[in-house]
């Protein structure tokens, strides 16, 4: 059986709102969540609109049926959540990943961010490279670390103002999805360790790094 502790929510542009719709919903029903992940992701769907679709905008309450609110989400959820940021992307605003982090900011909950510089919206992934999945390890590293303490967030109100405890390090691997024509995909396939990433993580063990080297 999987123990949802130990489960983390990763999603990408609209996957970030379900993500962050999840979580509450873990939330509200006491269900267990280690944290969440989301890349370039929105404020709103009507924010979205209104940098889209800028005409449209004034006509949004008779036409838009869909909210995906994750900026009211941000202000109560109590999740640790790490934002992954490309400051270069065009499609969806960087303020709004920088606006989210605010808010959860001060919503007091354990947050981080990570700012890949020129990371686009599709492959802020790939631009940021080693340092992508390493602050993914080290925010899973930390969470695990709190809450070994004995101040996760579901416990103590001041888990988030506690400094992080060391754990050793966790290896992380690239994981590309490459078709049999040898294009890589633009959607990434996460690494095949990542399990094991949590796993160590989360009992400061170090698996062993996997895969063949690359010239």
């Amino acid at each position: 059986s999987v123990d949802p502790g130990r489960i983390f929510l990763f999603g990408r542009s609209l996957g970030g709102a379900v993500a962050f719709h999840l979580a509450n919903y873990a939330e509200k029903n006491k269900l267990g969540l280690a944290g969440i992940m989301v890349e370039n992701t929105f404020l709103s769907i009507s924010t979205m609109v209104d940098h889209l679709m800028p005409l449209v905008a004034p006509f949004k309450p008779l036409v838009l049926r869909i909210g995906w609110d994750s900026s009211r989400i941000a202000k109560s959820l109590r999740t640790p959540i790490l934002y992954l940021a490309g400051d270069a992307d065009t499609l969806v605003p960087h303020s709004h990943m920088k606006a989210l982090h605010k808010i959860s900011n001060n919503s007091g909950t354990y947050v981080k961010m990570h700012i890949i510089h020129g990371g686009t919206h599709n492959e802020s992934w790939q631009i940021g490279g080693d340092r992508y999945y390493q602050a993914m390890k080290n925010f899973m590293s930390e969470t695990f670390s709190m809450e070994r303490s004995n101040s996760f967030i579901a416990e103590h109100d001041d888990w988030a103002n506690k400094g992080s405890t060391k754990v050793p390090p966790v290896a992380v691997g690239m994981g590309m999805e490459i078709d049999s024509s040898g294009v890589q995909s633009a959607i990434p396939i996460m690494p095949g360790n990542l399990v094991g990433m949590a796993k160590a993580a989360s009992t400061g063990e170090i698996p062993k790094q996997t895969g063949k080297k690359k010239d």
